[in-house]
């Protein structure tokens, strides 16, 4: 959470019947003062002060329906939320990933950066003065704070032309389909924060927040772009499928799967030749080599010794069976190594959360990513945190074959 224990926060999207007295004071017009005044409105050519007045107050004044004290007060606060966003990603990312010049807001896109700021709220995401995309606030009246319960009043709807309107063929191992269109519902982070869809979207919209939930529902990743949900998924798909086949054949990413086994199960059901690589629980194996009398086919080539070497070891427990061995060193034998697998396997849930305007820059988008992955604490985040995070996960510590579940397939595969 985000200043959760500074005080002062305006709770904006808390209706006022769930407010405590002092809380709900803070919202009232009137109940600071504010630190400074303007005198004349029209001296916009001559003082600097009043052209700084008009880049960050008329704008969002009215449509918000607050206190101009209210709003300086949270300029402040928002200046330091983003002293915190540079500072992390100077810590994180090289130097040659960005100029210093690179990582301030432009001054006209400060106060729609404030009106989200000040709705990425402590528990929940919800825009109620979004006025983009024909999306409009919900009241003219109810500005900033909420005046009733916040409610769910636009959804994400098929285009028809894409792969994600495609009828879905993988329902047969997994609870959902990855896309769900025409939901009028919140979405519940991992952590428990909720977000409600500002905008109406479809499949062909641009420039967003979205949110991939790995299909054991325990960890997500979210990220910002420019384009449309269904070419950013792509790239996405191709990566989770490879990651998954070189952790399984290689060392180099064998922690992937420590988390992900819902998305091994997919791959490997998908991808039978690749079961050869799964360990069996030793007892199992002992079952299996009863009787059976390994091939004679030869290791001995330096390639496929490397290969078998680079094998990664099984989990205490757990080996591999002779068949298998067997199959492993034919795996590579064959070449099968360099034959494509089927990487259009969804290995996750994604969901739109948040539209943005699509005049926005870059920074501003990383902003607005960073708020979302520092409110819902997101676990496959590095990117994104203002905070020092590390991981507790006890699902680093489960044994990641033991739950699989080997399907009725040619034993050719094994």
């Amino acid at each position: 959470m985000i200043d959760n224990t500074r005080p002062n926060l305006l709770l904006t999207n808390v209706p006022p019947q769930r407010l405590l007295p002092e809380e709900l004071a803070r919202r009232q017009s009137g109940t600071y003062n504010c630190s400074f005044t303007i005198i004349d409105h029209n001296a916009s050519t001559t003082s600097f002060m009043v052209k700084q007045y008009q880049t960050y107050f008329p704008s969002i004044l009215d449509r918000l329906n607050v206190d101009l004290s209210i709003l300086d007060y949270n300029y402040n606060r928002l200046e330091h939320f983003l002293h915190l966003f540079r500072t992390c990603r100077m810590r994180i990312l090289p130097a040659e990933k960005f100029a210093s010049n690179q990582l301030y807001v432009d001054a006209k896109q400060f106060p729609l950066l404030l009106e989200f700021y000040l709705q990425i709220n402590v528990d929940l995401f919800y825009m109620k003065t979004c006025s983009y995309h024909k999306a409009e606030p919900r009241s003219l009246t109810e500005g900033l704070f909420s005046a009733n319960l916040p409610e769910c009043r636009y959804t994400m709807t098929p285009c028809g032309n894409c792969k994600l309107c495609q009828p879905v063929t993988d329902l047969k191992y997994r609870r959902q389909a990855p896309i769900i269109f025409n939901r009028y519902e919140k979405h519940r982070f991992v952590s428990g924060y909720e977000s409600i869809l500002n905008c109406p979207a479809t499949c062909n919209t641009k420039n967003f927040i979205y949110v991939l939930t790995c299909l054991c529902g325990d960890a997500e990743y979210i990220s910002e772009t420019k384009y449309t949900l269904s070419s950013r998924l792509e790239g996405h798909r191709s990566i989770s499928n490879h990651l998954i086949r070189r952790s399984l054949i290689g060392e180099r990413n064998f922690r992937y799967h420590k988390q992900n086994e819902a998305a091994i199960q997919m791959f490997l059901d998908s991808n039978p030749h690749y079961w050869r690589f799964f360990p069996m629980s030793i007892i199992e194996v002992d079952q299996n080599n009863n009787n059976y009398e390994m091939r004679n086919i030869s290791t001995t080539m330096v390639d496929v010794q490397n290969y078998l070497r680079n094998i990664p070891k099984p989990p205490f427990g757990y080996k591999f069976s002779k068949r298998q061995i067997e199959k492993q060193a034919e795996f590579f034998i064959m070449k099968l190594i360099n034959q494509t697998i089927n990487d259009r396997i969804d290995l996750f849930n994604a969901t739109i959360v948040a539209v943005l305007p699509s005049n926005t820059s870059d920074l501003f988008c990383q902003i607005i990513h960073s708020l979302f992955v520092t409110h819902t604490e997101a676990k496959l985040n590095t990117l994104g945190h203002i905070f020092d995070y590390s991981i507790n996960d006890t699902s680093l510590h489960r044994i990641w074959c033991a739950d699989l579940q080997r399907r009725p397939i040619s034993s050719a595969c094994y």
